[in-house]
């Protein structure tokens, strides 16, 4: 009769250490809006800048006259109001969404947001007007360097214009979507938030690198960016003074807040 092998008992699984806290999706901005704000925005200063009497006759005024420029802001400021407000209603959808699933209960409201809309609409206003401004300028310096060749005049134009709309429309459609998500987070009880990299940049920063997967408190403005203890962390990685803030305020950065919330609160 074989014997009997030895009795070994089973090696006794590790458990998985229990989650401390619950991390919610990334907040991303809506393209299809930063889209539709570029290309009216493309258009409206093209056409304040461009009108067919200077294209036809070869020159450009080297400023803006005082009543183009009154009718320019109020274009501007129409064009701003629907942005902003589009943007706000993204956000409010977004973050109900959100904040309901990690258990807490979106209790801000546009009255809350009103001074922080209408601080929005008047720095895009101010934008427009401004690339309208240093459009015109351009305008004059490529009638100068083209002479009589009006279609590379235009082209030079349309490039010079759509380059700087896109991003206008790409720093402000972020810009916006962070200072609003905050504010909403922030009253509706969120402490926290997780930094997601979205490595979509050609030439990434590398301290916002270095930021993913790091938590960090909703504290403070959008150019503010402090540890949960409420320290500041906006030099803990290095980068330079444009490099500051939460996630999407820096110039054309793509980076994206996961709203977290403690179980052990």
């Amino acid at each position: 009769m074989a014997a009997k092998k030895p009795f070994k008992a089973r090696k006794t699984r590790e458990r998985a250490p229990a989650p401390t806290k619950k991390i919610g999706p990334p907040l991303i901005p809506n393209h299809a809006l930063e889209v539709e704000y570029r290309k009216e925005l493309y258009q409206l200063v093209l056409e304040a800048v461009l009108p067919m009497r200077a294209l036809r006759e070869g020159y450009a005024e080297d400023r803006l006259t005082v009543s183009s420029m009154a009718l320019l802001k109020k274009k501007a400021f129409t064009l701003a109001a629907k942005f902003v407000r589009k943007s706000n209603a993204y956000s409010r959808n977004r973050m109900w969404t959100v904040i309901e699933e990690l258990g807490k209960e979106l209790t801000v409201g546009v009255a809350e947001l009103s001074a922080t809309l209408r601080n929005q609409v008047v720095a895009n206003v101010d934008l427009i007007t401004g690339l309208a401004a240093e459009s015109q300028e351009k305008l004059t310096k490529l009638f100068q360097e083209n002479g009589p060749d009006q279609a590379k005049t235009y082209a030079d134009l349309q490039e010079y214009v759509g380059n700087r709309a896109k991003l206008i429309a790409t720093d402000q459609n972020a810009k916006i979507f962070t200072s609003l998500n905050t504010e909403r987070m922030v009253g509706s009880g969120l402490k926290t938030f997780e930094w997601d990299h979205s490595s979509a940049g050609k030439v990434p920063r590398p301290c916002h690198v270095k930021r993913d997967g790091h938590t960090f408190s909703l504290e403070g403005g959008p150019s503010e960016l402090r540890w949960p203890d409420g320290s500041d962390a906006n030099s803990a990685f290095g980068g330079k003074r444009g490099d500051e803030g939460k996630p999407g305020w820096a110039i054309n950065c793509r980076c994206r807040m996961r709203p977290s919330v403690s179980l052990d609160d």
